[in-house]
Parts: structure tokens; sequence; C-alpha cells
């Protein structure tokens, strides 16, 4: 869409057009009377009109900014859907012909959705990070949290099964907020686990799910990198998510597009959160099934989903130094148990049971002692028979449900204080060494 290396942009109807010499024109807030849709606030009503951008392919330049950065980083290419079948008013030069944006970008609604985000590395997600779900209950949303409001309940339970082993101690971790300010950025900027110190550092996850923002603004997109540097020096873990609802089914999400992914996606700080772990989705309907969200934010989190995906460790306390008992500590992502989304309840389980074994030997072959938990175990202590063997093996496994393999961890090995045998001579003895 550029010709000669240099962009431009004209408004046929209006007589708009980038001022000679220069290649780009910001045009945040501008109105136009232009085109068969009426009036057209470019900040907002481009937004509903054309798909927001998803995938990595981008039309070239158009010379239209907003909020400093162009178009083509806003919006689909028209190749991955279909035209709106409207004039917007709006021209720019594609393939050396200049044409209005409604045969550059795909109008919205128009690309197949699926609600997905990008997942976040696998393990990140463990059983002490904090996850909080935040609501925009400003109105708009009012149909959509019918079906928000129940996805939430079901990862909290869910969360409950996997992670934390029960729902008491979810409970301290995640938290679903509803408010109505809108303003994003500060919602993901909160601090959300109070940990400070680099042998315990904080790790908190968030999303949030709106569809308009406030005349105030989204936030504060400095605040999110301030805090997201405080977490990341200590060696904690921070990732946050913007999701976009649709105010009606086939509707638009208000301007939050534009209003956001210039924040996320531009060449500076603070305009480039998503180098800061901020992710962004727009194509969700309000009536979207409840499962949808819950299987997204599985994805998004990267939550083992059945026991092959689970990394279980086995590591020896103290060998050597015991001499009536052999101890080991156990370590994985989780500690409940493995589940899928989907099923009567919202998931199913795929995991029945951890379960702990003690080894004569480092393959297995002589098993002397099994122990079976509900919930990953954090530590073993074995009293073997004595007379015995000095050394002792164990491993943790991760017991699948029927259709589901097992993972375990390797065999381990902790031995007991070797002592020297003491003799003892009563009355009168001798000994005679050669």
């Amino acid at each position: 869409m550029s010709g000669d290396g240099q962009d431009f942009l004209t408004n046929a109807l209006s007589g708009f057009e980038v001022p000679q010499g220069e290649t780009a024109v910001d045009v945040t807030g501008v109105t136009l009377n232009a085109g068969e849709f009426g009036n057209i606030l470019v900040e907002q009503d481009l937004t509903g009109i054309f798909h927001p951008l998803e995938g990595s392919t981008k039309v070239s330049k158009t010379g239209l900014l907003l909020h400093g950065v162009d178009l083509c980083e806003l919006f689909e290419p028209v190749e991955s859907g279909q035209p709106v079948d409207r004039d917007t008013g709006y021209r720019a030069v594609k393939d050396g012909v200049s044409t209005d944006l409604k045969n550059i970008f795909a109008g919205n609604g128009t690309i197949p959705a699926d609600g997905t985000l990008t997942g976040i590395p696998a393990g990140t997600f463990t059983c002490d990070t904090y996850f909080r779900v935040w609501l925009d209950t400003s109105g708009s949303m009012s149909t959509a949290l019918g079906y928000i409001r129940p996805a939430a309940a079901i990862i909290k339970k869910y969360f409950a099964l996997v992670f934390y082993g029960s729902e008491q101690i979810a409970g301290s971790y995640v938290s679903i907020t509803e408010t109505s300010n809108e303003k994003a950025f500060d919602w993901l900027a909160s601090t959300l686990d109070s940990r400070n110190t680099t042998a315990d550092p904080p790790k908190e996850i968030q999303i949030a799910f709106i569809n308009e923002s406030d005349s105030g603004g989204p936030g504060s997109a400095q605040g999110y990198i301030t805090r997201w540097n405080t977490v990341n020096n200590l060696g904690g873990v921070k990732y946050g998510a913007i999701g976009g609802v649709t105010a009606g089914q086939g509707g638009v999400v208000g301007k939050y597009p534009s209003v956001i992914r210039p924040y996320l996606y531009g060449d500076s700080e603070p305009n480039n959160l998503s180098e800061y772990g901020v992710q962004d989705f727009w194509d969700i309907g309000d009536t979207t099934p409840t499962a949808t969200y819950v299987e997204m934010l599985v994805r998004w989190l990267n939550i083992p989903t059945k026991p092959t995906e689970l990394n279980p460790e086995t590591f020896a306390v103290d060998s050597g130094t015991q001499q009536t008992t052999v101890s080991w500590n156990f370590n994985d992502y989780i500690c409940g148990r493995t589940a899928e989304p989907g099923g009567s309840g919202g998931f199913s389980r795929t995991q029945k049971k951890w379960t702990v074994e003690i080894a004569a030997d480092s393959s297995g072959d002589v098993v002397l002692h099994t122990q079976d938990h509900n919930e990953r175990p954090e530590s073993f202590t074995y009293t073997p028979t004595l007379p015995g063997p000095l050394e002792y093996f164990c491993r943790l496994t991760a017991v699948g449900e029927t259709d589901y393999t097992d993972k375990s961890s390797r065999w381990v090995m902790c031995a007991l204080k070797d002592t020297p045998p003491v003799l003892t001579m009563i009355g009168d003895a001798s000994i005679t060494v050669e």
C-alpha cells in the first residue's frame, strides 16, 4: 500500500490528505463527515467497522495514525476476512492505486473468532501463583457478564482441584473483582501478591474483561511497567491480558482496541506493554458460552491438563546423616491433580492420585513401600526395618485416570548414616590382631 517508498493517505470526499512532504499524520480525535457511514470519529468508529489485528500479517503503512500508531498495526488485512459493504470515505494507496479503506482492512466480525490467547510459558503458573479476574460492570457488558461470571466461578473451582488441593486454599490465591471504573491498566498494575523478597518473590497474573473506556482513559500504562519491573527484579512473575467483549452479538467493542493496542505495540515505553507480558483479544461475543472462557483461560495460563504434562521431581534430604530414617522432598507445577475443561461440572479429572514408592534398588525392581495421596505431598520420610541396606530409593508418580498415561520422577537415592559397629569386651578377654 505504498508507492515509491512513500506512504500516502487521502480522503477524496472531504479533501483531507497528508501534507506535502509528510509520510504520515495522526488523526486521533478527528471526526469527518464523509462516506456512506456518515460521521466517522476515527478513534472510535473505525474500530467498529474493521476487525482488530490478531495475526502477524499486516498491510503496509497507511499513513493514518491513532495515538502515534498506524492503522496497519490495529486492523486485519481484508484478505483475512471480508470487506465491509460501504465506503468509509477514507482512502489510501494500495498497489499504486488510491482506494477506500474497506478494500484494505477486513470488516469487523468477518474473521472466524476462537477467543484464544497465546499461552504463557509452561510451568509459570504454579500452586503459589495469585490470579485475579477483573470484570467491567459499567453497564454495556450486562449480557456478557451472565456468561463470564459462571466461567470465573468454574475457574476458581478448577484451580482448587488442580493447583491448590482445596477450595479454601484456592480462595486465598484466586479472586474475582467487579468494578465500573474501566481503567484496565490500573487493574493489571495492581499489587496482587504482597511477597517482596528474592527468596520468596511475588507471582501474579491478572485478566480484564471489558469493552469500553471511560472519559478518563484506560489507566496508567507506566504504572503497569513500574509494577512489572518491581516483580521482575525480585525474580517473580507478572502477566496480564485485556479482553474485549462485544456489546451485542455482532456488535462492536466500543473504542477499546484503538485505545489499548497503541499502548501494547508501540515502539517505546510506556507504549510497548506487550514486551512486559500483556496480551489483548477482541473477538469474544457477549453470548460466548461459559465453557469457551474456561478453555481460553486454561490455554492462556498453560495449565497442565493431564499427567504427562507435569514435571514431578524428587530430592533427597540430608542423605547419609540419619541413622534410622531416610527422607525426600517433592516438587511439581501443581499441588492438586490434573483435570481437563469440559464435563458436567465444567471440568473432568484426568489424574487419579499421587503415589510415593520406596525401593531397595535404583531401577525400582524391589519395592519396599507404597503410599497414595490425593494432593501432591511436599515430603516423605521412611523408616526402614533394620538391619538392612544403607541406600534407599524413592520416586513420585502422577497416576492417570483410565486412558491417561502416568508421569514419574526419576528414582532418587537417600542413604542412612554409615555407622561402624562398636565392639564391647566384657570380663576377661583378649583380642590378638596379626
